[in-house]
């Protein structure tokens, strides 16, 4: 760093240590990360737009590849563009805040989920080349990022789960 304070520092632990009062700590990796990757706010909104784009561009144009009956190329383009998409919010909070959001306790499992589907549309997408196995992926991941986002949004997952419930309520008939 260049001498000033640590990004996860208050400004009472800064003046504590350059008065003796309280020895200096290394500093952690999130506080690492976020300290080299500090952006003006123009870059941070730049980096997101141009993300973001690129992810949704790359998100719709996987389509193309439906047509072609091309679920390998399908399913790599639409996982780029959702990995994109979301990657874009780390240039608006930074990257060590997102990382700590994504795993706080309340969306773990949702992280989680998104995070499996990702990686297993890629490994049956580029190693297994099943296209059922592919589409079925693709269509867990989707779930899975609707559930991550709503994971963000009070309330959302709550009536996502009510909504869903009362679509698939079977009792009625029986």
């Amino acid at each position: 760093g260049g001498g000033g304070p640590v990004m996860g520092r208050s400004w009472l632990d800064s003046a504590q240590v350059k008065l003796g009062l309280k020895e200096e700590q290394e500093p952690t990796l999130l506080e690492q990360i976020d300290d080299a990757t500090t952006l003006t706010w123009s870059q941070r909104m730049t980096g997101f737009a141009v993300c973001f784009t690129l992810g949704m561009i790359c998100s719709f144009s996987s389509t193309m590849f439906i047509w072609h009956f091309d679920a390998v190329h399908f399913a790599v383009t639409y996982t780029v563009g959702n990995i994109l998409s979301v990657s874009s919010t780390a240039f608006l909070m930074g990257p060590a805040n997102q990382m700590k959001r994504m795993f706080k306790a309340r969306r773990i499992w949702a992280t989680l989920m998104y995070l499996v589907m990702i990686v297993m549309t890629l490994v049956f997408a580029l190693a297994v080349k099943d296209p059922m196995l592919v589409i079925i992926c693709v269509i867990l991941q989707l779930i899975a990022l609707v559930w991550y986002a709503a994971s963000y949004i009070p309330f959302a997952q709550r009536m996502l789960k009510n909504c869903c419930g009362g679509c698939c309520d079977f009792d009625d008939g029986i």
